[in-house]
């Protein structure tokens, strides 16, 4: 969507500036002011060994504050992009306490050289981190890596140009040179891809808002295989249930599965994207295939194939945990689940095909979707036992007498806005042949907050609706443009007007209402490549045996500093 068709919605009358809760400005309060405490301790200890030492202390100091400065005011400009502006600050408030933590044994014990040996490993570690905003690839950044693990070397060099190679070396040193080796140790792990390659990758997506790198890993340990879809459509409107889950993370693999088909669809028919009922496991690799993908079933859903039907009125079996929503499209049966008391996470692909194997055991070919409508913890064997019970009751009782008769659609595309991805908001009116009216309501959000789906219902319900459904893509377009705690903000959890939105998309359809037609619903199948287990299991490796590099670096490195404060001590 270009700038000059962007002013026609309505997400677009929101800023793209980041918009920031009470702890994003505490946090870069925080982080200023824990940068100029460390600074001015460097520099009054660094002026006890001489002016020169001072000024380079007071210059470096300057230096890397207005950098900070810089990289601050960028990542609140892109707070849209992946970076977060409290997760930069909290990573300088963690330097700075650190870097104090340092300083304070050299004021204690009148040694000011700890400070200034200090003083050049975490410039080299903060300069890293900025560079990293703007792009691991930078040379800045790749000057930042390599003085990094150079520092406490010079720092050694340093010490025994000044004080002759006869004295007393500072064994605190140990600290930040065991640090980077153990680091250096972990990155450099040997295996399919290294851990340094990973690691720039990530910090690329992350901080960059550039997938292609982790892109290409992602690629090469992937696996290959088919990934599905279904499509079911009437003369008025059609309904996209891909199982291609929108992840990892914005901006990498198929993060923007429902606002890419969406759009595609968009172009030829009014239509909506269901959440198939799959999880991370369906990631895709790349954007390529995401868009291999996404344009085959926009291109499927105009062409014939489809087995046709009359489109059922909606059923409903309902459990302690979970309820479920029933449409039948001739022998096939869309099957949505809907409305958990607590909110639930995904099911994934073990679900999805027991309950295909249920719909095996009746001859009807099933469609599982997850309406994905309240926050929740993941769903257990209870949840899931429900689940199962539930479509089987639904398969074995079959198609109810009555069916729909007239309908309508409308959709209202978004830009990305901290709880609304850009597919936007789309809605479908069903009237069954006795009158009674049910409001789908279909947003491209992840999830929605607790609360949300019932005052929505009320509102559908004083309109005249019988019945309501409201449902999620999970799309990660969203994800990191806020600074929720949970990386994203659910539905309804921003105060923008969103609910008297979702209520004109829903008059719209009303007013579109007519005859349905012939509905049919059939199967899409291309062969991509998934993120797969095999760059799960090589990241949980790497991160695995780094963790236990870590462990053994910071045991050994404390020691290190505790002796060397000691023997500092006693000279």
């Amino acid at each position: 969507m270009n700038a000059e068709q962007k002013h026609t919605t309505y997400f677009t009358s929101k800023s793209r500036v980041l918009s920031l809760s009470l702890g994003g400005p505490i946090s870069v309060v925080l982080a200023l002011l824990t940068s100029v405490v460390a600074y001015l301790m460097a520099y009054s200890l660094a002026m006890r060994e001489g002016l020169s030492l001072g000024i380079l202390i007071a210059l470096g100091g300057l230096a890397v504050f207005a950098a900070e400065a810089f990289a601050l005011e960028f990542a609140w400009g892109r707070g849209y992009q992946f970076i977060s502006i409290r997760r930069l600050s909290t990573a300088y408030i963690a330097s700075n306490i650190a870097w104090i933590v340092v300083l304070i044994p050299a004021a204690v014990l009148g040694k000011p050289s700890l400070a200034v040996y200090s003083v050049f490993p975490f410039w080299a570690v903060r300069a890293y981190v900025i560079g990293a905003v703007f792009s691991p690839r930078n040379p800045r950044a790749l000057s930042a890596v390599l003085s990094t693990a150079l520092a406490p070397l010079y720092n050694l060099i340093l010490d025994a140009q000044r004080i002759g190679p006869g004295s007393v070396l500072p064994m605190s040193l140990g600290f930040p040179l065991l640090a980077v080796a153990g680091a250096s140790l972990a990155l450099l792990e040997r295996g399919r891809v290294s851990g340094l390659a990973l690691l720039s990758a990530f910090l690329e997506a992350w901080s960059g808002s550039n997938g292609d790198l982790l892109e290409s890993l992602m690629s090469e340990l992937g696996d290959d295989g088919p990934a599905r879809g279904y499509l079911v459509r009437t003369s008025r409107f059609v309904l996209a249930v891909p199982y291609v889950h929108p992840g990892p993370f914005r901006p990498v693999g198929s993060y923007n599965v429902p606002g890419r088909l969406a759009g595609e669809l968009r172009r030829n028919m009014c239509g909506a994207v269901l959440h198939g009922a799959v999880d991370h496991n369906r990631n895709l690799a790349s954007g390529s295939d995401t868009k291999k993908f996404t344009s085959g079933m926009a291109l499927a859903a105009l062409d014939g194939g489809f087995e046709g039907g009359s489109l059922s009125a909606v059923v409903t079996a309902a459990g302690r945990h979970v309820r479920l929503r029933g449409i039948w499209i001739g022998n096939s049966a869309l099957l949505l689940i809907v409305e958990p008391v607590d909110g639930l996470e995904d099911y994934g692909d073990a679900v999805v095909e027991r309950v295909e194997e249920l719909g095996k055991k009746y001859g009807v070919k099933v469609i599982l979707a997850d309406a994905h409508n309240s926050l929740g913890p993941d769903p257990g064997e209870e949840e899931v036992a429900e689940l199962l019970s539930l479509a089987e009751e639904v398969l074995r009782k079959g198609p109810p007498g009555s069916r729909i008769v007239r309908c309508g659609c409308a959709s209202r595309p978004g830009v990305i806005w901290p709880d609304i991805g850009s597919a936007g908001v789309a809605a479908i009116v069903l009237e069954d042949d006795v009158g009674r009216r049910l409001a789908m309501i279909v947003a491209d959000s992840n999830n929605a907050v607790p609360g949300f789906r019932e005052k929505l219902g009320e509102r559908l319900r004083s309109a005249g609706f019988s019945d309501y459904i409201l449902c999620t893509t999970d799309t990660h377009e969203t994800t990191g443009i806020s600074d929720a705690r949970r990386g994203y903000s659910a539905l309804g959890e921003v105060e923008d007007g969103l609910m008297e939105v979702i209520e004109g998309v829903v008059q719209e359809a009303l007013e579109r209402l007519g005859p349905c037609g012939e509905s049919g619903a059939k199967e899409f199948i291309v062969h991509v490549k998934f993120a797969g287990a095999g760059f799960l299991s090589t990241s949980r490796d790497i991160t695995s045996r780094s963790i236990k590099i870590a462990k053994v670096t910071v045991l050994v490195a404390v020691a290190f500093a505790i002796a060397g404060y000691v023997v500092l001590a006693i000279i």
